[in-house]
Formats: structure tokens, sequence, C-alpha cells
């Protein structure tokens, strides 16, 4: 391996790279349920969550603006992939149930999501995922390091959504 490809920006490169390559990947395959992006991800996250989230939680979870998520939530009621009911509790919040049609496209995205990961690692021994791991953990920690050193206030302090360590947005 030459001396060039070692360096942090060819390193730095290549890892949006192959971040880009695997969005285009599971863009790809999910294509094949019929939805928009937007909606595939909506569609995913209100399965996550168990169908108990509001508009606003929405709407500040995906950092677009409440109408954007009404048009999606709207969209996907009409297309028959969810269902949207007045809650007992609040008039002010619907409650979200994913109907069959619904199910079955998270279902097919959730094998898709499999197979792409067990793709993705093929070849890749367990020892040579924990040090891949364990060097992510490293540039993780010199990132979070520069955020924190350059930011002014508290406030401002508060982890960006997008980098937020929890589970991946499928």
């Amino acid at each position: 391996m030459s001396k060039e490809a070692t360096t942090p920006q060819a390193i730095q490169r290549r890892l949006m790279h192959i971040n880009r390559l695997h969005r285009c990947t599971v863009d790809s395959k999910v294509s094949k349920t019929g939805l928009p992006r937007s909606q595939h991800i909506m569609l995913m996250h209100l399965n996550r969550c168990d169908f108990k989230v509001s508009q606003k939680e929405l709407a500040e979870h995906f950092e677009i603006s409440p109408a954007a998520v009404a048009v999606t939530l709207k969209k996907l009621e009409s297309d028959g992939y969810i269902e949207k009911a007045a809650s007992k509790d609040d008039n002010r919040f619907n409650e979200i149930a994913i109907t069959e049609k619904g199910r079955s496209v998270v279902e097919f995205s959730h094998k898709v999501f499999s197979e792409i990961d067990e793709k993705t690692f093929e070849g890749v021994s367990q020892e040579e995922r924990i040090k891949l791991l364990e060097i992510l953990d490293k540039i993780e920690a010199n990132l979070k390091s520069i955020l924190g050193k350059e930011e002014k206030n508290e406030k401002m302090r508060k982890p960006l959504r997008c980098c937020q360590a929890s589970a991946p947005r499928r």
C-alpha cells in the first residue's frame, strides 16, 4: 500500500466513499418497495417508535418542518401504509398504526438490511471487526474532542442529532 493511501485525507475520503456506497446500495434495494426515501425512512422510524410519537417529535428527530412531516404522513396514510387516529388521552396527538401493507415493507426492509450487513462484512474476521471498532472508537473520540474544543457555549455543546451515538436510522 502506498504512503499516499495511508494519509488521514485519503482514509477520510475512503470512509466517505464507503458511506456513500452503502447508502446507494441500501437505496437501490429499498427502492423495490415503491416508497420514496423520505417516506420509507419515516415508516421505518414509526415502526421503531411503537407508533407513539408526535408530529413535533418526528420533525425534531428528522430535522424537518412539522409541515413536511404532515405531508409525509398524509401520503403514507393515503397510500395505505399507516392509519392515524386521534389519541384517547390527548386530542392534539394522533396515534399511528402501521397497516399490513406497511408491515410488509418493514419486514422486507429488515431482510434487505440484514443481507447488506452480512455481505458488507463477508470475509472480515471477528478479530478484524473488533480491531475496526477499536479504531473507529478512537476516531469518534477524536472528532468529539475537536467539536468540544471548538464550541463556544454550553447550548452549542448539545450533540448534533445526526451525530448522536444511537441505533442506525433504519
